[in-house]
Formats: C-alpha cells, structure tokens, sequence
C-alpha cells in the first residue's frame, strides 16, 4: 500500500547533508500530509515502517523541527499529550514577497487547512494570492481557496493575461469583477472556464455555453468594446 503513495521532496532536503538520516521520515510526512496538509502519525507509526526505535523516532522528529523543516502541535488532556499534529514548515529558502508575509500565509494555510503544496504554486505570487483569498473570505468561498487547480488556474490566467496585453495590466476592479463571476458558480465549472480563456487565449472569462460560435462572437465583441472601461 505505501509502495504506491508518493512524496513531494523539495531540492533543498536532498543537498542538505544536515539531515541526510531524518529525510526518509521527512518525505513520508510530506506524503502524509498531501492530502489536507497536515498529518498527525504519531512516533510509533514511523518506527514501525522504517524499523526503528520510537527514541530515534522521537529524536529525528525533534531534530526536523529544529531545523525548520516540520511544525508540530499538541493537544493535552491535563498533562498527558493526546494529539500531535504535524506540518510542513514553510521553505526558509524563499525570499522576497515571502518572507515579508510569511506568518500571515502561514496563518492562512492552517486556519483553513490548505494543502501545504500550494506553496510551490503561489511562492511567485505573493501579492495575488493575498488578494484572491481576501476576496474568496469576504464572498464565504473558502472552498476556492483550498482548491489547487483552481487557484493554479487562476495564476495562469493572469499570466496570460498579462502576457496578452502588455499595456494594460488588469485593475483590481477587473480582478474581482473576474472572480465574482468565477465564484457564483461551482468549483468544477469556474475551473473549467479558466481552463477555457487560457486554452483561447481569452482576456475575460466567460460562463460555459453549449454554442461555441456565440460564445466566440461575445468574446471578440466584448474584448473590443467593452474591455477597457474596467481597466
């Protein structure tokens, strides 16, 4: 069973001699953590599957913490820990953007339980993604947010927007004017019609028709007349 799963492994982990003996447990809670971006194995679990001591175990945990790899938190009944519940920490080698506003997306990611990938997909997008979760927050879509594919298909669509139209980079008016119309719909249909503008190359997005020679005529008319004025 575990054979099939896999990890994510940042380049940095594999060069860093430093914990050379901790990233086998390292790249399993990255794949435990996959799913809803925090796991909560506890010391015994690793022993069993790399058959080690919990000592070790407990060691090598305490020792990724340390070296800002992993977070932990514990729940206690009285003094007795009943919980742990461990993350990914945020990559200490992103700069820029990143650090500036790193506990605020570190807030973000465990108040709302987002998968701690999406980190590689927003670390270029700082400023966008605080925008975009603003707006999904104040619309109680949080769903959106937690999604992957939508919030990587949002980024590309302002890529090729922006790649589009050089001149004319999109107002905060038309990003949310884009989104409220993404939102009012479901998470598998607002994907979809982002995949639609990137895949034509559209500068607006469009709800799904069954004619795609109308949709066509309304694009081109719309991009035309219409653009501009939220810009």
């Amino acid at each position: 069973m575990f054979e099939n799963w896999y990890a994510i492994c940042n380049n940095s982990w594999l060069f860093d001699n430093s914990i050379k003996n901790e990233l086998k447990i390292l790249l399993l809670i990255s794949s435990l953590c996959a799913e809803k971006g925090f796991c909560w194995a506890w010391n015994e679990y690793f022993s069993e599957r790399f058959w080690e001591t919990t000592e070790n175990i407990s060691r090598k945990i305490k020792k990724l913490e340390k070296f800002n790899y992993i977070s932990c938190e514990y729940e206690r009944n009285w003094n007795i820990i009943s919980k742990r519940i461990i993350r990914l920490a945020i990559d200490k080698n992103i700069t820029g953007h990143w650090q500036k506003n790193q506990s605020a997306i570190d807030k973000i990611i465990k108040e709302n339980n987002i998968n701690i990938n999406i980190i590689n997909i927003i670390k270029d997008n700082i400023k966008d993604f605080l925008f975009l979760y603003e707006f999904i927050k104040e619309n109680n879509k949080i769903d959106f947010i937690k999604d992957m594919k939508f919030v990587e298909n949002w980024f590309d669509f302002l890529y090729m927007r922006n790649k589009k139209w050089k001149t004319y980079k999109p107002t905060e008016k038309a990003k949310k004017l884009s989104l409220w119309k993404l939102l009012n719909t479901s998470l598998e249909n607002a994907n979809k019609m982002l995949e639609n503008s990137i895949e034509n190359n559209w500068t607006w997005i469009f709800e799904l028709k069954n004619n795609n020679f109308w949709k066509k005529v309304e694009v081109e008319n719309y991009e035309k007349k219409d653009f501009l004025k939220w810009l």
